[in-house]
């Protein structure tokens, strides 16, 4: 369990997220598998949230990333499920469906199991951020129980959203 300093440490970097998507009319929506639904929970819960955020598809499973994002299986057979060319593709799914200003999409191991390699262990996460008509690919290694990991993965997008929405406020 993470300790209350760290969850407040979240809820900071998620209201601040918010306040700057409402003060720029922004909408936000997530693809997700790693965090199965904590990124969106996070997001959902946020004061302002019901003004910015449209919604989540979670998509933990490669068949569901497949039908419902259209993520071509000689695509994942090729690089994983977990991986930064298969979360690129998540990211268009997700776009071309929902059809947000801002869309993130996160893949990753959280546990043994799935594609884990030396060069890829569990820890590794990779996401994907839409935005004016660019797309910002990030990796990352974390440690520890699956539930930090997936903590950790939705603190890094918030930052990384922060450091994208700064310009537009400054």
């Amino acid at each position: 369990m993470q300790n209350n300093t760290q969850y407040m440490e979240l809820n900071r970097k998620v209201s601040q997220v918010i306040k700057m998507l409402s003060a720029n009319n922004l909408k936000i929506a997530f693809a997700e598998s790693v965090t199965g639904g904590y990124l969106s929970y996070q997001y959902s819960i946020a004061e302002g949230s019901n003004a910015v955020y449209l919604g989540s598809m979670v998509c933990y499973n490669p068949i569901i990333k497949q039908k419902l994002l259209q993520v071509d299986p000689k695509l994942i057979e090729q690089f994983t499920a977990e991986s930064k060319e298969v979360t690129e593709k998540m990211l268009d799914g997700l776009m071309h469906i929902i059809h947000p200003d801002i869309g993130v999409a996160v893949t990753g191991l959280c546990s043994p199991g799935s594609s884990e390699t030396q060069s890829k262990p569990v820890g590794t996460v990779f996401f994907a951020i839409s935005y004016n008509l660019e797309t910002f690919h990030y990796r990352f290694e974390n440690s520890g129980s699956p539930e930090k990991i997936v903590h950790q993965t939705v603190e890094e997008i918030s930052e990384a959203l922060i450091d994208i929405l700064s310009p537009v406020n400054a």
